[in-house]
This record gives structure tokens, C-alpha cells and sequence, in this order.
């Protein structure tokens, strides 16, 4: 494992060479931006897991924290955590604690950050009341909300006093918002939770289709399991609004009432139609004929269960951690069905990094040595798909990328973690936040 680890890092230590290698694609736009989770922004988080065990690689970090920083141009906007100053800072933040400090660029990243998500959640305030509903992209993991809220939550718990300052009114905008966005609506004359996607705010025409009167999106990358994981990890660091812990109850008790169940155990549906959710009691005979999801970390069962455990850590709800844990231990017995591999890819969104990240976080949380089993296995087929001739080495379902989300970083930080010593150290790593999973 190390020596994988190892190759992974001698293709990504250059810039320059990570610049010529890297490819864009219409799945992943991002790659080829140095301000990106999928750029340089990404790479220089793999870089300062790295540095936690040996710090000279944080030489590695500077560079590729440097590239990405210097690809910001007056005026840029953030694309959630994904893209912009808000990736730039994710990377900073990850590398101060381990000797390159940056305050002046933390500080003005969270300034600025921080503004944006005011200015947002005011702007998503006003969409809401104009529009009814919510897109999904207004709150999500990767270009909402919740993702942002993340940064400024470290910035407020671990920075200095002009950032502390400057994240806390933003967070707590963002928990507000958060918290009114758990309330019920009403469309089509029926009583509905608030974070109701109508059809006009669907983005692909087969969603439109698929879904006549929208639908309410339950993973953790793209669905409510985002807010409900930034309202956990809020309270459980001390910082609330008026209102959120109702909020944490009303979202985490959905998200717990939606689960199914097969011969292995409970799974979620990626998303829920209108009229299924809107029948009283809610009738999810549809989501139940579909296929279980793909075990991933984006919609899968490993990204809802660490929400709703994050969240019944938060309220002292232990029938929620329990779900939680015995959805991760049901991947393995579903694993053992006859079928393709149903993550053929080792990359973090939906692919073996992903699904080894998430399950050992929740191991080493818990201290479930079958999960951290589950994440041993799952690090021993991301090695079999290792190929040293491709450029950052593991294939590409289509172009190269050298990031976190699609790319080598975001494999080879999962790899280390199967590595990690029992010291608060390696237990405190700083690149899974982006993920929501710490």
C-alpha cells in the first residue's frame, strides 16, 4: 500500500506536470482549474495528509496550495467548495496547523468566503420566496451551502480572531437558513418538507421526466444529508441558532423513516418522488423497485449513514446511530450477491477511495473493528485497480484527473488512512472535511 501510495504521490509532487497531465471532461469541468478540489486545491489536501506522517512533504503542499492561489483573478467567484476561493481555502486550512501557517491569505480567503455566503443565503432566501422550492445546488455538499458552511466552521473553531469574526455571523446565516429550510411547505395542496426540489429547478431533462412534481434528494453529496451533517457537527462544536436542534430532528427523523431494507440490511433511496413522499404515511413502493444504489459515498448508503450518525451523535439519538452502523455492516452481505462490481471505479465520489473513506471515519469514530475490516477490504480492491502506466496512477473512466473528488489525490489520501497510527494526529485529518465525513 505504501509503495502505491508512494507513486501516487511522485506523480503529483510537480505542478507543472500535474497541469499537463490533467484533463477536463464534461463530468468533471474542474480538473483542468487550479483553483479546484479537482486541481491543485485537491492535490495539495493529499499532500498534507502526507505531511501529518513526514513533513517534509509539506514543501509539496506550498507548491500546489501556491498554484492554486495564484490561479485566483480579482473577482472570482466561488462554485460552492468546489471551485474558486472557497477550494483555495479548504487547502489552506488543511495545511496551517502543519507548519505553513498562511494567515494573511487564511484570513482574507474566509473574509471574502464568509461574504459570499451571506450574500447567498440572502440571494437563495429571496429565490425561495419568488419561486417556491429549492434547487439542490443551493445547499449541497459540493456547490451549496453546507459545503461552504464546513470551511467556516474550522475558520471559527480553529482560526485567529479577524477569522473567528468574520465566519461566525456567515455560519450562523447559513444554520438559520438551514433551519427554516427543515420546516414544512405546501405544494400541490399537500404538506411537504422543505427541502422539496419542483420540477422547474431540476437540472437534467430526465429528471424533469422522471420526476412530473420534483423530488426530495436524500444522499449525502447532493440531498438533504449534507445540511443535516453541517447542523450536527455544529452543535456538536457549540455553535447553534434558535431552532436548530428541531431542525436536526426533523431532518435526521426523515432521513431514518426513508430508510429500506433487503435480505442484508437497511440502504436509502437516492431520491424520492413527490407523490411517493406526499402519500400519508409516505409510500416509497417506488423507490423500493429500484435497484439498491451503488455503495458510494456521493448517494449511497456510506454517505447517508455517516449523516444520521453525525446527527444522532449531535441529539443523543441512539436509534439513529444504530441505523447508521447496521446499514455500513449490511455492504458486505449485499457485496456477496452475484453481479458486476457495483463501484468499478476507485475513485472518492462513487467509486473504492469513497467508500473506504467513509467507512473508515465512522470505524475509527465508533471503534467498530468491522468497519474498519470493511474499510481494509475496500483499500485492497482500490490497489487491484492501481495502473502505473496512467498518468496519475489509476485509470481514468475518461480523462485523467489529479484531484480529490475523480482524481489520484482523493485515492491516495483514502489509502492513507488505512495506514494511520492510533495518535490524535492521523485521527484529526484535516481532508475529509470536504467531504462532510469529519
Amino acid at each position: 500500500m505504501e509503495a502505491v501510495v508512494s507513486r501516487v504521490a511522485e506523480a503529483l509532487t510537480d505542478p507543472q506536470r500535474v497541469t499537463r497531465n490533467a484533463a477536463g471532461s464534461d463530468d468533471c469541468p474542474g480538473a483542468t482549474r487550479a483553483d479546484s478540489l479537482e486541481g491543485h486545491a485537491g492535490v495539495a489536501l493529499f499532500f498534507a495528509e502526507l505531511a501529518r506522517r513526514d513533513r517534509s512533504w509539506l514543501r509539496a503542499a506550498h507548491a500546489h496550495v501556491s498554484a492554486a492561489a495564484q490561479a485566483l483573478a480579482n473577482g472570482t467567484a466561488s462554485v460552492g467548495l468546489h471551485m474558486g476561493p472557497a477550494a483555495v481555502l479548504a487547502a489552506v486550512q488543511a495545511c496551517a496547523p502543519l507548519g505553513g501557517h498562511y494567515p494573511r491569505l487564511r484570513s482574507r480567503l474566509v473574509a471574502y468566503v464568509a461574504d459570499e455566503q451571506r450574500g447567498r443565503v440572502a440571494a437563495e432566501r429571496a429565490a425561495a420566496a419568488r419561486e417556491g422550492g429549492v434547487r439542490w445546488a443551493s445547499y449541497d455538499a459540493i456547490a451549496g451551502l453546507c459545503g461552504t458552511g464546513r470551511l467556516l466552521l474550522t475558520a471559527l473553531v480553529e482560526g485567529g480572531a479577524e477569522e473567528r469574526a468574520a465566519s461566525g455571523p456567515a455560519l450562523r446565516d447559513t444554520l438559520d437558513y438551514f433551519t427554516e429550510l427543515s420546516r414544512p411547505v405546501t405544494a400541490y395542496g399537500r404538506t411537504v418538507p422543505g427541502w422539496w426540489v419542483p420540477r422547474h429547478l431540476l437540472v437534467m431533462d430526465a429528471d424533469r421526466e422522471q420526476y412530473p412534481r420534483g423530488e426530495f434528494n436524500v444522499g449525502l453529496a447532493h440531498g438533504i444529508s449534507g445540511p443535516l451533517t453541517l447542523l450536527a457537527l455544529c452543535a456538536q462544536h457549540g455553535v447553534t441558532v434558535p431552532g436548530q436542534d428541531g431542525a436536526l430532528h426533523r431532518i435526521g427523523g426523515w432521513v431514518a423513516e426513508r430508510a429500506l431494507s433487503d435480505d442484508a440490511g437497511p440502504y436509502w433511496p437516492t431520491r424520492i418522488a413527490f407523490d411517493d413522499e406526499a402519500s400519508r404515511p409516505p409510500h416509497l413502493a417506488g423507490a423500493a423497485l429500484q435497484p439498491v444504489p451503488r455503495p458510494s459515498w456521493c448517494y449511497g448508503a456510506p454517505g447517508v449513514a455517516s449523516a444520521l450518525h453525525q446527527a444522532g451523535q449531535a441529539t443523543d439519538t441512539a436509534d439513529w446511530q444504530r441505523l447508521a452502523r447496521a446499514a455500513l455492516s449490511a455492504l458486505p452481505l449485499r457485496d456477496r450477491a452475484p453481479g458486476p462490481d457495483p463501484l468499478p471505479e476507485p475513485i472518492v465520489c462513487h467509486g473504492q477511495a469513497g467508500l473506504l473513506q467513509t467507512v473508515w471515519r465512522l470505524g475509527r469514530t465508533t471503534g467498530d473493528t468491522a468497519l474498519l475490516d470493511q474499510a481494509a477490504t475496500a483499500g485492497t480492491r482500490l490497489l487491484q485497480l492501481a495502473d502505473t502506466d496512467a498518468p496519475f496512477c489509476f485509470p481514468p473512466a475518461k480523462q485523467p484527473v489529479a484531484g480529490i473528488l475523480q482524481g489520484a489525490a482523493g485515492i491516495g489520501a483514502s489509502l492513507l488512512s488505512l495506514t494511520a497510527s492510533d495518535g490524535p494526529d492521523t485521527h484529526l485529518a484535516h481532508w475529509d472535511r470536504v467531504l462532510l465525513l469529519s
